[in-house]
């Protein structure tokens, strides 16, 4: 079969002709100075994006991507180095997919594609084994399309559209923009909170010295940005502008856009003489590189690492995936977070993975099920990981408008089961968003209440299995409904101390005993019996949940 060259389109020399019928195509630059093939983190971070989850990559994803092939395990053929394999089948038994796995192996491929595969666990468990990277297609996509979202990398790679590579350090980004701009810089994000500064000797005035001290612009400074119009002048042109605080030396501000949102701005300060007419080249350059920093890569021209870490926690939250992926560090930690009350689920905007990762970097963040879970890399003690969760709810709440509650798992590593972990999590930080109180929590302290939610769940689909006795006082006066259960509630969480409960309700602990009787009375219960009384708590606690499970 002749080869064909992605770059020019020319036929050029190819191996034997294969007698199979498998397509079989080639990336092969055709000239020297090309780029190197594509890496198949290319491939999930662009064309891929939305649609490959990583199943399982025991050697990362940083593979070269040398070609692409449609695999029939009856040609008895052997796929070439570097080919990205795919089985292309509807749906993928265990054995079909550990052969493939096994040519893979063999042929020395970059990583094998399947869809709808029987047993996950297996092929995950086999394809760690032989050192293979299984990626799953979404059932929509057809495998021709694939071939073609594949081919796509060598135009996107030849014009340096590659993620990779270690982030800028925004405070020594801060002093080159200093020196080369003649002023002092500060580096902030889209609340004016400041990431980074750098004077080099330039005079200060008065709002850039409460800035940096108190590490955010002053309320009044806030206030005239967003009322002035400066701020949406700046949205608009997207460029560099003169900014005139009021009680302030004059400034330019170089907005910081990610993904057509402002994430931020590259602010400089006149010092000792006027800006000169370079500063908004110099602004316009280092707002590219601090976008790249937010977004997770060196090139703010490409999608960054950030995006990739995202799908691939998307798709470990669906099953379908993995984190191992992601590489090091192998471990993690993963919060929810919901807002607290009954406000609506605000929808997560472009800056949110930015605005976790300026903080974090490597960070992934993805919404499921009404949640918005956040994958922090590394190691960190119980202590460490509410310290971060809580700078995650700050900035999410800050950016969103509203006030977040957060949730913390315990470590996460490669062989977590993400998906099944993250049930409860979201779970546990939807109870927490119905107290308001603590703003962050660990599963492991919240587990009965995600254990009794997940109760409700099923009483909600299923009322008659809390049908009981208790339902006779509660419909005997249903004025008094509230006070019933408000009553026994209390009881319950004192432990069954009359006094205490009593205390808790601002009632006489004789008034407590009356309601306790009466309620036995005409339920035709006892509170004494261990089994009844166990029934009666928990009904009592899945209604206390909400109107869902009542």
């Amino acid at each position: 079969m002749t080869q064909v060259s992605l770059t020019d389109r020319r036929p050029v020399e190819s191996t034997p002709a294969r007698t199979d019928r498998c397509p079989v195509v080639r990336l092969v630059p055709t000239v020297l100075d090309e780029p190197p093939p594509p890496r198949l983190a290319d491939l999930l971070l662009g064309p891929g994006r939305g649609v490959l989850d990583v199943l399982a990559a025991p050697h990362g994803i940083d593979g070269s991507l040398g070609g692409v092939t449609l695999w029939d395990p009856l040609s008895g053929r052997p796929c070439g180095p570097d080919d990205l394999l795919l089985v292309a089948a509807p749906s993928t038994s265990t054995v079909l997919a550990c052969q493939a796995v096994a040519e893979a192996a063999r042929g020395g491929a970059c990583a094998v594609v399947l869809k709808g595969v029987e047993d996950v666990s297996a092929v995950r468990d086999r394809a760690r084994r032989a050192g293979v990277t299984v990626l799953v297609a979404a059932d929509r996509v057809c495998w021709d399309d694939l071939c073609v979202l594949a081919r796509s990398l060598v135009p996107a790679a030849r014009l340096g559209q590659r993620p990779g590579g270690a982030a800028p350090d925004l405070f020594g980004l801060a002093e080159a923009t200093a020196a080369a701009a003649g002023g002092p810089v500060e580096i902030v994000d889209a609340e004016l909170r400041t990431l980074a500064h750098a004077g080099l000797g330039h005079p200060v005035d008065p709002l850039r010295e409460r800035s940096v001290l108190d590490r955010r612009a002053p309320v009044t400074a806030r206030d005239w940005f967003t009322g002035s119009g400066a701020a949406q002048r700046l949205l608009r042109s997207r460029g560099p502008e003169r900014v005139l605080f009021p009680g302030a030396v004059p400034r330019m501000m170089a907005p910081v856009v990610v993904r057509d949102a402002v994430a931020g701005y590259v602010i400089v300060a006149e010092g000792g003489e006027p800006l000169s007419a370079t500063v908004p080249d110099v602004l316009t350059e280092a707002a590219a590189v601090v976008a790249a920093r937010l977004a997770g890569s060196p090139d703010p021209g490409s999608r960054g690492p950030g995006d990739l870490a995202d799908e691939l926690l998307r798709g470990a939250l669906s099953g379908t995936g993995s984190v191992e992926a992601l590489g090091r560090p192998a471990e993690w930690t993963l919060l929810a977070l919901r807002p607290a009350g009954d406000g609506p689920e605000p929808a997560i905007t472009a800056p949110a993975g930015a605005c976790v990762r300026m903080v974090f970097p490597g960070a992934a963040l993805t919404r499921s099920d009404g949640a918005i879970f956040v994958l922090l890399p590394g190691r960190r003690g119980a202590e460490a990981a509410q310290h971060d969760a809580e700078t995650v709810r700050n900035r999410l709440s800050a950016l969103h408008g509203a006030r977040f509650v957060a949730c913390v798992s315990g470590r996460v590593d490669a062989d977590s089961d993400v998906a099944g972990l993250a049930r409860p999590l979201g779970r546990a930080a939807t109870v927490l968003a119905g107290r308001g109180r603590p703003s962050v929590a660990s599963l492991s302290d919240l587990r009965p209440w995600a254990v009794l939610a997940e109760l409700g769940e099923i009483a909600r689909d299923r009322p008659g299995l809390f049908d009981g006795a208790l339902d006779a006082s509660l419909d005997h006066d249903p004025d008094r409904r509230a006070e019933v259960l408000a009553s026994l509630l209390a009881w319950f969480d004192a432990g069954r101390d009359v006094s205490e409960a009593a205390r808790r309700l601002c009632v006489h602990r004789n008034t407590l005993r009356y309601r306790l009787q009466r309620i036995e009375a005409r339920s035709g219960i006892s509170l004494d019996d261990p089994v009844q009384r166990f029934t009666v708590e928990l009904q009592v606690r899945l209604l206390a949940l909400g109107p869902a499970t009542g």
